[in-house]
């Protein structure tokens, strides 16, 4: 069952695009880093998959194993795209020490605002959200930093229901 799923998955995910987006972000956070002494962000990769790619997915798990696609196509059904960034880190981060991102506050200023917020001594993690003027969730953003990886996310589309009916599938 799992076979076909991750064959699925894995082919749909070879026709995503880079993502400049993502780059972007890596890059102011690669700047506030790399102030610690010996730490370098490494070049990493990124994807963006929009509606196209998405469907497709939902098309192809329909078509080629129904039951196990179930919850992920209805769920992506939401999902209009999704960005994503994993980049190495070399030399020893102290996530403690390290100041605010500039990519935080920049998305802030724009509108977003803070779901979550996670540092510690191994690990550093944020959650931004972003509302359209109904308050309907459209955009979220994860920027984590753990086990010497950076990694980059960012969903759009309509959210709050997508949390709803990721509930609803316990």
């Amino acid at each position: 069952v799992l076979l076909p799923v991750a064959l699925l998955l894995g082919a749909v995910s070879f026709t995503g695009c880079a993502s400049l987006e993502m780059g972007r972000i890596k890059q102011e956070i690669a700047r506030d880093l790399e102030r610690q002494p010996d730490v370098e962000v490494g070049r990493g990769s990124s994807r963006s998959f929009g509606r196209g790619t998405i469907g497709t997915g939902r098309f192809l798990g329909r078509l080629f194993a129904p039951t196990s696609t179930e919850t992920f196509r209805r769920l992506a059904r939401h999902v209009r795209q999704l960005k994503l960034g994993t980049y190495p880190i070399e030399g020893d981060i102290d996530p403690l020490a390290m100041p605010r991102p500039e990519a935080v506050d920049r998305y802030e200023a724009e509108g977003w605002y803070r779901a979550m917020a996670v540092r510690d001594s191994s690990s550093l993690v944020y959650v931004l959200l972003r509302e359209d003027s109904d308050d309907t969730i459209t955009d979220l953003l994860s920027i984590t930093l753990e086990d010497q990886e950076l990694g980059i996310a960012r969903v759009r589309g309509n959210l709050s229901e997508l949390a709803v009916d990721a509930i609803a599938e316990g």
